[in-house]
């Protein structure tokens, strides 16, 4: 009886063993350090291990139950209690993981779409030219940008938030690229015909741009405040490496880093 009973402990606790590791915190089931626990993505896996370890655990009760009825009745039915309240603790607190990982990707798509619907939108003419000094672009351009980001305070999990700032972060190099192009991008009548027409305009006059729509782009194209640089902690060539860099190549790039 004991054998048989540490056998089928042993069988339990591994069960249980894969059954926590499913909601491993540290796991998100794509071998990154955070998350929420995704170390499976469906549902129906946790399900099955938690019947099974319940299986295992019922074994054990049947056993315990046949041979020593009346020292461990009262133990073994506090115990079934437990198990049974901790399997739908973990199943209940699955269903919530799941349903807020779906919710959060779905916000992270939309944000991303929204991102690329602005870029097309604002650089119709192509990367070589700068945008359409037309009202609605940058109106339409600054609106697509702003409900991406308002989407991302409902992204919650550790991991989707990673994936936001960084897509949010080339995107805003693709709009600082258009609009930093040179000194002279924009000149004044770009964006409106003359500085009274720029707050009051006719029917026959071309609209001018947005002022509200400029101020959005023209800030969110900056360096976020707070943002570390993710350079700066890069270390340079050593006189080592630039030796090396000039036998080898790239030697011009050598030269100069030598020369500097």
């Amino acid at each position: 009886l004991i054998s048989i009973s540490r056998i089928t402990l042993q069988k339990v606790l591994k069960h249980m063993k894969r059954l926590l590791n499913i909601f491993n915190p540290n796991n998100d089931g794509y071998g990154y350090g955070y998350g929420y626990g995704y170390g499976y993505s469906d549902i129906i896996h946790g399900v099955l291990f938690g019947l099974l370890s319940l299986s295992w655990i019922f074994i054990i009760i049947k056993i315990v139950d046949k041979y020593l009825i009346y020292e461990f009745e009262t133990t073994i039915k506090f115990l079934t209690f437990i198990v049974v309240f901790i399997g739908v603790i973990v199943a209940v607190w699955k269903i919530f993981l799941d349903s807020r990982w779906n919710k959060s990707e779905k916000y992270l798509e939309e944000s991303k779409e929204l991102f690329e619907k602005a870029y097309k939108i604002f650089n119709q003419k192509g990367e070589k030219y700068i945008p359409d000094n037309n009202r609605s672009t940058w109106i339409t351009t600054a609106r697509l940008l702003t409900s991406a980001e308002k989407l991302s305070h409902f992204i919650k999990t550790s991991s989707h938030l990673k994936i936001y700032k960084e897509v949010r972060r080339y995107w805003r190099a693709q709009f600082h690229s258009l609009i930093y192009k040179n000194d002279k991008s924009f000149p004044e009548d770009y964006f409106s015909e003359s500085v009274e027409k720029f707050t009051i305009w006719v029917e026959n006059d071309r609209d001018p741009i947005s002022e509200s729509s400029l101020t959005y782009l023209y800030k969110f194209v900056k360096w976020p405040e707070g943002e570390e640089d993710q350079l700066k902690n890069v270390k340079l060539f050593t006189d080592n490496e630039l030796q090396t860099m000039k036998k080898f190549g790239p030697i011009h790039l050598a030269n100069l880093l030598i020369k500097s």
